[in-house]
């Protein structure tokens, strides 16, 4: 009779401690989501605004959720002479169902230093395949000059908006 009692009172006290502890867990699996969430989007968000910040604004194309600009590159890509930017790559940034894709080449007529943008059907053409920078991304694209960035998972969502000021000429 006494194994009995102390194997129910321990069964409420056990059931009592799990009921404390799932809205404890629970808390700690959407605080875990929400940081990864938005250290996702700081670290993509801060890599395009660098990328489109080092690029010059009258070669920045954007359509919808499709961007595209002229990098000076890695390496860098100044002239030592008069200081200009030397452009190496055509680099173009597109959403497309739910996941951020890249895409950087060296196209005809690289390197230049007279800036030049790709039309609507051309950056179309070039968004074909890239590879994948972000996944759960809902929202990218740039109005005017804010670029804009939205990322989620599950219940955690991440906005990252901020004014490009470019480096280069126009």
């Amino acid at each position: 009779m006494e194994v009995v009692l102390v194997g129910a009172l321990l069964s409420v006290v056990t059931l009592l401690l799990l009921q404390a502890l799932v809205p404890c867990l629970r808390i700690w699996v959407l605080t875990e989501q929400a940081s990864e969430v938005r250290t996702r989007g700081v670290l993509v968000h801060q890599r395009v605004f660098a990328e489109l910040r080092g690029s010059c604004q009258s070669s920045v194309h954007s359509s919808g959720s499709a961007l595209s600009f002229l990098a000076v590159g890695q390496e860098g890509g100044y002239n030592p002479v008069n200081g200009k930017p030397i452009y190496r790559e055509m680099v173009a940034y597109w959403l497309e169902d739910g996941v951020l894709y890249r895409r950087s080449s060296t196209v005809a007529g690289l390197p230049t230093a007279a800036p030049f943008a790709l039309s609507d059907s051309e950056l179309a053409s070039f968004c074909r395949s890239g590879k994948p920078v972000c996944r759960s991304v809902s929202a990218f694209g740039l109005a005017g000059d804010q670029l804009k960035l939205e990322t989620f998972t599950g219940k955690a969502r991440s906005l990252r908006e901020a004014h490009v000021y470019y480096r280069n000429g126009t």
